[in-house]
């Protein structure tokens, strides 16, 4: 506590000894002149000793002040005891102290006080009852509102995209055949345009390819039979030997020949190195729309076992048989060749 508030209580502990006397002289004027001025002065009310020994005797002395009418000392009275109480609601009248009529009024201001925290009580009790209601309404909107959301979300459709892994080594095969794998000729269904664009490739370079090889084994087959030519040693340029004057034909012929096959392996080269870059490792086989609840359902269940054969007793299981294809390029002497093995 400052210092003025410390010369405050003493001072006011000063009033309350000089009304304790008067009180116990019976001088109930006396006494309410003393203390009523200081009823409320919260030092009064900030210290425990002053505030138990003032408030009773004030309003012991109030209530049997008979200058006043009874209902007004039986108000004030009351209204001292309701500050008593306020500040500290632990505290009892001690017996046989005060007059029984102070005794009397503090039991009616008891029960009076737990009737208003009953009434509190039911009235917080019915507030409560009132948000648990309203509460448990907006859970039950809450949870249909979930409800169907859940069942919409459930039936909602979703696309499945089967996929399967692609072997790259197609994409090494000429005459379009890198592209027509890639495009999935032959696949039931709609046609990605991503498809359609590789199909239509793959038909380009197996007309070019067939073309330009078409034409320069035609030109070879008439430089053999037209001009009568034969190598007599392999692919060397000096080993051709034409049974024919014309020898302007001859080289027409061959450069035109050697025009269509520069061609023709700059169109492969192109073919390949166009399928390897488009080359994509991955694809779709199908697509299926079903709805989610349907999807989980199958994410859930257990896979159907398939029965198989039953093997003889002691005999191992046979591999299963498969063909593996290998494409390949390699030079020759006089040109390129493109190969295609298998191993079974």
């Amino acid at each position: 506590p400052r210092p003025s508030d410390e010369a405050a209580a003493r001072d006011l502990s000063r009033i309350v000894d000089q009304a304790q006397q008067a009180w116990a002289k019976g001088q109930w004027s006396e006494v309410r002149a003393l203390l009523d001025p200081h009823a409320l002065d919260p030092v009064v009310a900030g210290t425990p000793e002053l505030r138990e020994r003032a408030l009773p005797i004030l309003a012991d002395a109030t209530l049997a002040d008979d200058s006043m009418d009874l209902s007004v000392r039986r108000r004030l009275a009351a209204s001292y005891l309701d500050h008593l109480l306020q500040a500290d609601p632990e505290w009892r009248m001690p017996q046989g102290v005060y007059t029984p009529e102070l005794l009397s009024l503090f039991q009616e201001r008891l029960q009076a006080r737990e009737r208003a925290s009953v009434t509190e009580c039911v009235a917080q009790r019915n507030a409560c009852r009132a948000d648990l209601s309203e509460a448990t309404e907006a859970r039950k909107r809450a949870e249909a509102e979930r409800a169907k959301i859940q069942e919409l979300y459930q039936n909602q459709e979703v696309e499945i995209r089967e996929q399967v892994k692609r072997s790259r080594a197609w994409a090494l095969i000429p005459f379009g055949v890198g592209h027509l794998y890639s495009g999935n000729l032959g696949k039931r269904g709609t046609v990605s345009a991503k498809a359609r664009r590789n199909i239509a490739l793959g038909a380009t370079f197996l007309t070019l390819e067939a073309a330009i090889g078409a034409t320069g084994l035609a030109l070879l087959i008439r430089r053999s039979v037209k001009f009568g030519c034969r190598r007599t040693n392999g692919f060397a340029r000096e080993s051709v030997r034409c049974a024919t004057s014309d020898r302007e034909g001859v080289l027409s012929n061959r450069k035109a020949e050697e025009v269509f096959g520069w061609m023709f392996l700059g169109t492969v080269v192109l073919d390949v190195v166009l399928a390897q870059i488009l080359f994509e490792p991955v694809s779709t086989a199908s697509v299926r729309r079903v709805p989610r609840r349907l999807l989980e359902q199958e994410r859930s269940g257990a896979k159907p076992r398939r029965r198989g054969k039953k093997r003889a007793a002691g005999k191992a299981p046979q591999a299963r048989r498969r063909v593996i294809l290998r494409p390949g390029a390699g030079p020759l002497p006089a040109g390129a060749a493109v190969t295609l093995g298998g191993r079974f």
